[in-house]
């Protein structure tokens, strides 16, 4: 067993894939293996570097420290909300609050 720091969506895409793979290979189980040595890597970067990360409160965040953690999950609001511990729907608030479009990031 491994863990999937990925969302369901791409679990449900990672193991489509290698479920084309094993049936090309005449076989009927899908296997850890299957799954490919990066599958929900990318994501597991992210939540290892959200956890370190000292949980502030919504209220405290300031404008730099939402442009900082935009610009680590490389524009990309629902990540940026997971660094810093928010729902995506509080970070949209706060950027809102900060004069901060999408398009600032």
């Amino acid at each position: 067993m491994r863990p999937w720091p990925g969302n369901v969506r791409e679990l449900r895409g990672a193991v489509s894939h290698a479920a084309k793979e094993v049936l090309a290979a005449d076989r009927d189980l899908v296997r850890v293996e299957d799954l490919g040595a990066s599958a929900g890597e990318s994501v597991t970067t992210e939540v290892e570097t959200a956890a370190e990360r000292p949980k502030p409160l919504a209220g405290d965040l300031d404008k730099a420290t939402i442009i900082a953690a935009l610009a680590d999950a490389k524009g990309k609001v629902s990540t940026a909300a997971r660094i810093l511990g928010l729902h995506r729907t509080q970070l949209y608030r706060l950027m809102d609050k900060h004069g901060l479009a999408r398009d600032d990031t």
